[in-house]
């Protein structure tokens, strides 16, 4: 087996997962694809704040850390053509994005319950997961594109970032917006948060990934 057919395996894999939520729940994934122009999405299915599973979600995540995991086993290679398929890596990089989300998830969650604003920070966690649900879709066609056509380049691993970061940069606004009235009375604890749940674990992503 070649290592194109290991990524073939790797995609319809990834594409396995998305066939499952899509069946699991039609209405709520079609309208999860016009999440950009769908402003909407987050009031129609936000939930109150517990901590449970939604298989729904649970599919979309664990497709999500599976493509973005095989996109930064491209992007971390020194190779200029694209890298040889290692299941060590893309375990390695599974399971640190795992960690990494879930484990923030789980103290912010503790967070918002200890300062009794838990159903803002469940839904503002819940309109996060969404964008990266979405971004995770992306990465399949993109992680596809890189192996079957373009290659790895800069100017693709760019136009990603840059497409990801305009996306997270569209949910997070849209979520200031809809909270501005509760950030404006706790900005102080708006920055902390900001600072230790956001800024902070991203640069230790990238130490990481680095």
């Amino acid at each position: 087996m070649t290592f194109l057919d290991q990524y073939s395996l790797l995609f319809l894999s990834s594409a396995l997962l998305l066939v499952v939520a899509k069946i699991a729940n039609p209405i709520r994934f079609n309208d999860l694809l016009r999440l950009i122009g769908y402003g909407t999405y987050n009031q129609i299915y936000k939930r109150p704040f517990y901590i449970g599973i939604q298989w729904f979600d649970v599919l979309l995540f664990f497709q999500f850390i599976l493509a973005f995991a095989t996109y930064l086993s491209f992007v971390t290679s020194n190779e200029s053509t694209i890298p040889e398929f290692s299941v060590t890596i893309l375990w390695h990089y599974f399971w640190i994005l795992f960690v990494y989300f879930f484990v923030k998830r789980l103290v912010e969650l503790l967070v918002g319950k200890i300062i009794k604003i838990q159903n803002e920070v469940g839904s503002f966690i819940f309109q996060k997961m969404n964008s990266l649900h979405f971004c995770g879709l992306l990465l399949l066609v993109i992680n596809i594109l890189t192996v079957y056509y373009f290659g790895t380049s800069i100017l693709i691993t760019y136009s990603t970032l840059f497409l990801f970061t305009l996306i997270l940069l569209l949910g997070f606004f849209s979520t200031f917006f809809r909270f501005r009235f509760l950030i404006r009375r706790w900005w102080f604890l708006f920055i902390l948060y900001l600072s230790a749940f956001e800024i902070t674990p991203i640069v230790l992503l990238w130490r990481i990934f680095n």
